[in-house]
């Protein structure tokens, strides 16, 4: 039988680890993906196929956000991952004003038929300067296969 003080600390665990997710949670929003969002697509060849990188700008809370998520073709491909959030950034009115996007979230890979709405999308405040009209692109990268 476990003794009171297991049962209490482990409780507390239980109630540490769900505060803590509860915190993530908050730092970055989240939204549902619809028919506003745009996708960003790169390909790597018929190997590797491509990346998806579907995206929107908008308003949450009052605040201008960029909320996003990627989406891999092929399964080759996650392993680019962060690479390639790193080197994509948002411009607003050809201003750079978001780089390094490796808060979207991870849908995986898209399966034949796999629904992207109603997927999650993670989300970042954008400046306050930052305007319209909003472009998603990417520094030069480079793959080693």
């Amino acid at each position: 039988m476990k003794s009171l003080f297991s049962k209490i600390a482990a409780l507390s665990l239980v109630a540490t680890l769900s505060l803590g997710a509860q915190a993530a949670t908050a730092d970055t929003p989240t939204v549902l993906v619809d028919d506003r969002f745009e996708v960003f697509g790169i390909t790597f060849g018929q190997a590797y196929g491509s990346v998806h990188l579907v995206y929107s700008v908008r308003e949450l809370g009052g605040q201008t956000v960029l909320c996003g998520m990627t989406a891999h073709e092929k399964p080759q491909t996650l392993r680019f991952r962060r690479k390639i959030l790193r080197k994509t950034w948002l411009k607003a009115g050809g201003k750079k004003v978001l780089g390094d996007l490796s808060f979207f979230e991870e849908f995986g890979v898209l399966e034949e038929g796999d629904p992207i709405l109603g997927a999650a999308a993670a989300c970042a405040p954008l400046p306050a300067s930052a305007r319209a009209p909003y472009e998603l692109g990417m520094d030069r990268l480079s793959i080693r296969p």
